[in-house]
């Protein structure tokens, strides 16, 4: 599985909660049995759509950023929120193994839609929700368009676009737009630029190669480049600001 940039983050925020080293995970309700992920699919009018769950109590759907699969949420973030909730990880269309993106513009409304039809038909129709970075985006939306389907909204490293996004340093963005980012672009742009912050960069990546290897999360995806172009400019259009017309981002990146 190759490392991209997605969840270190999301990891990092929750560093003195989660452990570097996770030993075989286990599933929320205590059980014995090593977890395995399942991916499975739900139909959504002409999409079929990629999730997988684990854990148990209130369901917590988890929507991903820009250009990454189910498959890259840290481990460790994940065996810690599967001990007191159902989490629910899918893959948009275009991605993974989900249906290939339609023709036509992407909009965040649109991914919304998507969203809310896919938890009706998995049987969640209402549920906490994280978004982080593009998926915080696709939350929003959610909590706007359909708001019963939102118990709680979880918004992590996003912005809400327009006039009040922020923008970031240009080179951070060129990396977080780069579909196939090195290993050191990774560790140099998603963690602080000290030795312990590499170290924790390095470990996470490690973490996602073990939980690949051992079953723990999918296999991951490569994703195509139109996906990527597409989730970019709906992004981009998202993030527009009146004066200063360019990528947006909260801390140092733009929203991905």
């Amino acid at each position: 599985m190759r490392p991209r940039l997605l969840a270190p983050i999301v990891a990092a925020l929750l560093a003195a909660a989660a452990a570097a080293g996770v030993v075989a995970a286990r599933d929320g309700d205590g059980g014995d049995a090593p977890f395995r992920a399942e991916v499975r699919h739900a139909q959504v009018g002409d999409q079929r759509i990629a999730w997988y769950e684990r854990g148990s109590g209130p369901p917590l759907v988890m929507l991903i950023g820009t250009g990454s699969t189910m498959a890259e949420w840290d481990p460790a973030l994940l065996e810690r929120l599967a001990r007191r909730h159902r989490l629910i990880l899918l893959d948009y269309p275009g991605i993974g193994r989900s249906s290939p993106l339609p023709k036509g513009r992407l909009t965040f409304a649109w991914l919304a839609d998507v969203t809310a039809g896919f938890m009706a038909a998995i049987g969640v129709p209402q549920a906490d929700v994280l978004g982080w970075s593009m998926g915080g985006f696709v939350a929003q939306q959610l909590a706007i368009r359909r708001p019963g389907a939102v118990r709680r909204l979880i918004l992590a490293w996003t912005n809400p676009g327009g006039d009040l996004a922020v923008l970031g340093d240009e080179a951070d963005q060129e990396d977080d737009s780069d579909p196939d980012p090195s290993e050191a672009q990774v560790l140099r742009m998603l963690f602080p630029r000290t030795p312990a912050g590499r170290a924790e960069g390095r470990a996470f990546l490690r973490r996602l190669e073990d939980a690949s290897q051992d079953g723990t999360i999918p296999d991951d995806f490569e994703v195509p480049r139109a996906t990527q172009r597409a989730q970019v400019a709906a992004e981009d259009r998202g993030c527009a600001r009146t004066r200063t017309p360019t990528r947006c981002a909260t801390c140092g990146c733009r929203c991905s």
